[in-house]
């Protein structure tokens, strides 16, 4: 998993990247969600979960099959930052 954009070089503007993953160990990357995230992955990569980074939220996302399906999990009743 990553955090990038497109261009020749990476940006400092949030709203230009995008979070990817690579499933091949770098060779090939796609494009899993628009904008800046902090992602974790436990169990040897078993399990992902990803939050907006820096934005209050009550949820946050998580995958078990490398991020083919996605689900979200209410994490709080009101926002906070993770």
């Amino acid at each position: 998993m990553g955090t990038g954009n497109l261009g020749k070089k990476l940006s400092a503007n949030g709203s230009q990247k995008n979070l990817y993953l690579s499933r091949d160990g770098g060779l090939t990357w796609k494009s899993t969600r628009p904008g800046s995230y902090i992602y974790e992955i436990g169990d040897h990569g078993a399990i992902i979960v990803i939050a907006k980074k820096n934005e209050p939220i009550t949820e946050i996302e998580f995958t078990w099959d490398e991020g083919n399906t996605w689900e979200s999990l209410t994490i709080s009743d009101t926002p906070i930052i993770v």
